[in-house]
């Protein structure tokens, strides 16, 4: 896969470390489906099957990523023919539906494509306060590790998604790797022995960034302080705010859609509510 790890460094804004995890960990579990003029790499996208649940039913679909065209072989059709021959397949496969997150929505519109999950990015300040207890996904017995995945998945089954991944163990295990290779990892919060929050984190351009933040809105304004005292910084960006609704701070809907989604027919797509924070 050199010449796609190579067209993925190009394209994308990726460091060195986390291209490397990709390439040993997740594009040999991905589909990779790919145009070429003579030996030469034009175009790319990774299809990666995750367990997820779609209307209350356990499904198998793809997450497109790594979706990149060679500058000079731009604006030929060769990335719409590699995603429709991978939509089809898909739905020889009796996979129901594909979804991605755009660059710019505008390129997937006319695939048949639409926006369902807009993110609200919200930015905490302060010292923080240590109210509930932390530990890193790296601590946690295999006992421990399943009151988490066991407390994601009955939060998530109680909001009556559409559309959201399975939180799983092994999910888990994926991230926290992901995580690492962006200089963070998955933090869990107890409150007297029970898990309380779960936070997806990484570290970017020396700031801590929460990619998916789990827990029960009640308690969510001390999981945020906590979470700042633990990390021991006082600023915090929170690109999933679904559960900050009881939190008083200012929160700024992302202009274009985070998740996009199509079913692999010609159905047109309905509005769903979908929950999805995966990093690639």
């Amino acid at each position: 896969m050199k010449q796609q790890k190579d067209l993925w460094s190009r394209v994308f804004e990726d460091t060195e470390k986390y291209v490397d995890f990709y390439f040993s960990e997740k594009a040999p579990i991905s589909k990779c489906y790919v145009d070429y003029e003579g030996e030469t790499l034009c175009s790319m996208a990774f299809f990666t099957f995750y367990p997820a649940f779609y209307k209350g039913q356990r499904v198998k679909t793809p997450y497109i990523v790594g979706v990149a065209t060679e500058e000079n072989f731009r604006h030929q059709k060769r990335m719409t023919k590699i995603l429709q021959q991978g939509i089809k397949d898909c739905r020889e496969q009796d996979v129901p539906l594909v979804f991605l997150s755009p660059a710019n929505e505008k390129i997937y519109e006319p695939l048949g494509f639409v926006g369902t999950y807009w993110r609200e990015t919200t930015t905490f300040t302060g010292e923080g306060e240590g109210i509930f207890d932390a530990k890193c996904w790296g601590e946690l017995t295999l006992r421990e590790k399943e009151a988490v995945a066991r407390f994601a998945t009955d939060t998530l089954e109680k909001e009556k998604f559409d559309l959201y991944l399975e939180h799983s163990i092994s999910y888990y295990e994926m991230v926290q790797r992901e995580l690492e290779a962006l200089d963070g990892a998955i933090y869990v919060l107890y409150d007297q022995g029970n898990v309380m929050a779960v936070a997806n984190v990484i570290y970017e351009e020396e700031k801590y960034e929460v990619t998916e933040f789990i827990c029960p809105r009640k308690k969510s304004k001390s999981a945020v302080e906590t979470l700042l005292f633990v990390l021991r910084t006082t600023e915090l960006t929170m690109d999933d705010s679904y559960f900050l609704e009881h939190v008083d701070a200012v929160k700024t809907k992302q202009q274009k859609p985070y998740i996009m989604y199509r079913y692999t027919t010609d159905e047109q797509p309905e509005p769903i509510r979908c929950y999805i924070n995966d990093i690639t």
